[in-house]
């Protein structure tokens, strides 16, 4: 089983540096320029399904993607990026100002602070968890292409790879790149990371 990863392409928000997960929004005229390169190199690859967030961006960035070929777009909402709650749409100068008492709290303990009104880091692990067994357990021996978020394909890969989740941190997927994990009898090997070729 092949599963290729790609996060969703630029959007003005990422310019900004805002928090923002669950809100729905445009990739810009650099995220369109990105997914059409990745169209490029998908074009020669074969690709059974394409499971993406139901977010716009993940779906805009899919449907470059597919370009002509007849794939079908499976919109998986457990796929969305963690919900910020309260901090949604704010920068980090806004969040300290506002609401220092919690940006302590997120800082002393990430991976159990509950964003207000949003979720906690382990909530959303879980769910990413949960998400992946479902897709390696029902789409086994095709070839995935999965497309969602920075948080979300961080936590993916930690599970995928059976390493500890606090080593969230120590990946970033850059947009309008790709990374390849090759699955045989539940083993994960990473073969590429946020490559454009």
């Amino acid at each position: 089983m092949n599963i290729y990863i790609v996060r969703h392409s630029e959007t003005n928000l990422n310019k900004e540096s805002i928090y923002y997960g669950k809100t729905d929004c445009n990739i810009n005229k650099t995220g369109i320029s990105q997914s059409k390169k990745l169209q490029n190199f998908f074009e020669n690859i074969n690709i059974d399904y394409i499971i993406s967030s139901n977010l716009k961006r993940a779906i805009q960035t899919a449907e470059i993607i597919r370009g002509e070929k007849n794939i079908k777009i499976i919109k998986n909402r457990n796929l969305q990026e963690i919900d910020f709650g309260n901090w949604e749409n704010k920068n980090i100068e806004d969040i300290i100002k506002n609401d220092k008492e919690n940006y302590d709290k997120l800082l002393s303990d990430w991976i159990n602070f509950k964003f207000p009104n949003g979720e906690s880091y382990n909530d959303f692990y879980i769910r990413i968890e949960n998400t992946f067994k479902y897709i390696k357990n029902n789409f086994n021996n095709s070839n995935i292409l999965i497309i969602s978020h920075n948080g979300v394909l961080r936590c993916l890969l930690c599970i995928a790879l059976q390493i500890d989740k606090k080593n969230f941190w120590r990946f970033n997927f850059e947009q309008g790149t790709y990374t390849l994990l090759n699955i045989v009898d539940n083993y994960s090997i990473l073969k590429k990371y946020n490559c454009i070729t």
